[in-house]
């Protein structure tokens, strides 16, 4: 919000930071994941073939999540395939986790503000997760695990993933590795301390 402030900036030696779309604000700053505890949380049990999928959305914020474009999509898609839309909000923690472990399919958000904990909650328990990722993002990680959604192509991916169970296992299983291998704590306290040159 206040962007680089000088008084902090003349005195650090090292610029570290989670936001990926904070790489623009200043000359001299590294990227680390968020740091994420990933052992928490178990893959969900795959679904028979015969069961509604479930597409879940989980908007703290609706302006910002995008959620006005995400709920009417997913609604209409409902009127076509054997899908419903699982609303996670206005609820506890305990009793937000315990819905998203229901989901098949999770929608986080849309425009430009990247991924989010919600997205590494559902990647952690095998869900693939659809959402937009920060500017320049997928360039430095192309091997990310994320469906990349927009107002444009939202109902087409998520009509692929509807109708392609082994790609939805597939993505799944990637989204869980990719958070072990880059948002797990440890891991990123070590990055900072080569960053640091104490390592």
């Amino acid at each position: 919000i206040r962007g680089v402030i000088p008084e902090i900036d003349v005195i650090s030696d090292l610029n570290i930071t989670d936001e990926f779309d904070h790489l623009r604000l200043h000359p001299d700053i590294h990227h680390v994941f968020f740091p994420f505890d990933w052992r928490k949380f178990e893959p969900v049990p795959k679904k028979q073939d015969t069961v509604k999928l479930i597409i879940g959305h989980a908007p703290t914020n609706r302006l910002a999540k995008g959620s006005d474009i995400i709920i009417p999509i997913i609604e209409k898609l409902a009127q076509e395939y054997p899908i419903e839309l699982l609303l996670i909000e206005k609820m506890s923690y305990e009793q937000a986790l315990r819905q998203k472990a229901r989901c098949d399919i999770f929608v986080d958000q849309i425009g430009d503000l990247g991924y989010g904990i919600n997205s590494l909650e559902a990647l952690a328990m095998e869900i693939p997760v659809c959402s937009c990722l920060a500017p320049g993002f997928a360039e430095k990680y192309p091997h990310h695990p994320f469906i990349v959604v927009d107002a444009r192509n939202l109902r087409h991916k998520l009509i692929e993933l509807i109708g392609d169970k082994k790609k939805r296992q597939k993505v799944g299983i990637a989204g869980r590795k990719w958070v072990q291998e880059h948002h797990d704590a440890r891991k990123i306290v070590r990055r900072i301390h080569e960053l640091a040159g104490i390592a």
